[in-house]
């Protein structure tokens, strides 16, 4: 989907190549390292809690809370989030 696609981009896409782009265009400083890490790293963290998250949704007490009528936010803050969070 083009969900994957786009994540696939965006980890095909050499890190350091985007840290150097972004100390270029915002100069030097301590914001354009945490801003070049944070967008190069949420691929890979995106791409890995979509696998959780897929994971866990084809649980048997995902299809109970569907079946009993609990909502989409209910299962995603009651039953994924918790699942998928560390430890």
């Amino acid at each position: 989907d083009t969900l994957s696609a786009w994540l696939d981009v965006m980890i095909a896409f050499p890190v350091l190549l985007l840290a150097m782009l972004i100390v270029a265009v915002q100069g030097a400083s301590l914001w354009s390292v945490i801003l070049a890490i944070g967008l190069g790293m949420s691929a890979v963290i995106a791409r890995l809690t979509r696998i959780l998250a897929k994971r866990v949704l084809q649980e048997q007490f995902i299809t109970a809370a569907r079946t009993s009528g609990t909502g989409w936010a209910g299962i995603v803050f009651g039953h994924v989030l918790p699942n998928i969070a560390p430890m």
